[in-house]
């Protein structure tokens, strides 16, 4: 097998956002995506990849991935990021609307009140 199942299970998977996105196997909410920390994640890929990761089972062999799946998963890490980085510059956009919008109510009242 290429991989572990229990490595991709949905909702306790470690990597089954990332293995959806990759995929585009389902829906993903913008909590998932907030939830995932791209550089551990990146770091466990790798240690999966190097077959440093501890056997699942004392006696069995260390988990490994195949090529394929390792493509797979930082495709999906580089989406989440740049989903991520969408979500930050949404949410920059959106305060300095917000502040904007302040300020143009402050020079108003200033106004009135000179008058």
């Amino acid at each position: 097998m290429f991989y572990f199942p229990d490595v991709l299970q949905r909702n306790t998977g470690k990597f089954s956002t990332i293995w959806l996105v990759a995929t585009r196997a389902g829906k993903v909410t913008k909590r998932d995506y907030l939830r995932v920390n791209v550089v551990r994640t990146c770091e466990d890929i790798i240690r999966y990849i190097l077959v440093q990761v501890r056997p699942l089972y004392p006696g069995t062999s260390r988990p490994r991935f195949s090529l394929y799946l390792s493509a797979q998963l930082e495709v999906g890490v580089v989406r989440v990021y740049h989903r991520q980085c969408l979500y930050l510059i949404d949410e920059i956009q959106q305060i300095l609307d917000r502040l904007h919008r302040v300020e143009a109510q402050a020079r108003i009242n200033v106004v009135d009140l000179q008058q």
